[in-house]
């Protein structure tokens, strides 16, 4: 499934933000952490690709009262392009790579598979 481009911070923020409500999200939280950039390219030009570990959770809610909590771990890519001597995004991966996701509910916590 191809995803549409999105261009600029604020259609960016608009997109997640469209997509947390459409999974019921109340709160989110993500860090990232242990940046590393391999660089490719010419002097002048230079691309990488960044990689960066994540940690991030999703909160829903009902009423007020916490229903769910989901916590993932897994790792961002993306493709990076230096110019006029500033290191700036060209391209974020669809979804972060996920290593571990753990839902935690009224009955308790289960690690789901990934």
């Amino acid at each position: 499934m191809a995803c549409a481009a999105v261009i600029g911070l604020a259609a960016w923020a608009a997109s997640v933000f469209d997509s947390f409500k459409e999974r019921g999200y109340t709160f989110t939280q993500h860090t990232l952490s242990n940046f590393l950039v391999e660089v490719s390219g010419k002097t002048g030009t230079k691309t990488g690709t960044l990689t960066a570990y994540l940690n991030a959770a999703h909160v829903k809610q009902s009423g007020g009262a916490v229903t769910g909590v989901e916590v993932a771990h897994g790792t961002y890519t993306l493709q990076v392009e230096k110019l006029q001597g500033a290191w700036k995004v060209k391209a974020l991966a669809p979804a972060p790579k996920l290593d571990t996701l753990y839902l935690i509910g009224r009955s308790g916590w289960a690690a789901a598979s990934v």
